[in-house]
């Protein structure tokens, strides 16, 4: 795995119809202020410790692509280990961290996995993800069960009676594009 594999799942997280969107306030949404799916107050953390002072709206405006992609990078897909990660659950758990951070994304894997559940995507983990994903078969069960967790996760929070159609929509199409991934990744060592 590289950065070709993050840059592949960020361009996904980026789709207009996902969020890549310049600039947006949902109303309902409890994020706040976005833009290209990082937070305002995400943002202000990052701020914080790569620079000085308190950021401003327009500091944040000001960010660049590239500036937001760091803040995916670092906040997302290494919280994951995305690159250790197999093709195609490499999308699912960033788009899943993506949508609603590392430790739901982490505990919806555990429990996939069956392992146990305390939100931290360690060595443990890890090790079960690539036990489990020996075999393509394995990779693909393992895709489908994180699915259902993570629908379940989103199905019970406050805001998914505003957002649950979006989120469902958004779930099964990475699910789609995961399982062309394995199939593409299958084929080109056969």
């Amino acid at each position: 795995m590289s950065e070709a594999s993050f840059q592949r799942c960020l361009a996904v997280a980026w789709l207009p119809e996902n969020d890549g969107q310049d600039f947006h306030v949902t109303p309902g949404d409890p994020g706040g202020a976005t833009r290209y799916g990082v937070t305002f107050n995400t943002f202000k953390s990052w701020w914080l410790v790569h620079r000085k002072g308190t950021p401003t709206m327009d500091d944040f405006m000001d960010a660049t692509l590239n500036d937001l992609a760091d803040i995916v990078r670092a906040w997302t897909w290494q919280s994951i280990h995305g690159d250790a990660l197999p093709v195609g659950l490499d999308l699912m758990m960033f788009e899943a961290c993506f949508m609603s951070g590392p430790r739901a994304a982490t505990m919806c894997l555990q429990n996939a996995l069956g392992v146990i559940q305390d939100g931290i995507f360690g060595d443990q983990t890890l090790f079960a993800v690539h036990n489990k994903c020996q075999q393509t078969q394995g990779l693909l069960d393992l895709i489908y069960h994180f699915k259902d967790h993570y629908e379940e996760f989103l199905s019970d929070l406050h805001s998914a009676k505003l957002f649950i159609r979006g989120w469902d929509r958004r779930v099964d199409a990475d699910v789609k594009l995961a399982e062309s991934w394995v199939a593409a990744a299958a084929a080109a060592i056969t």
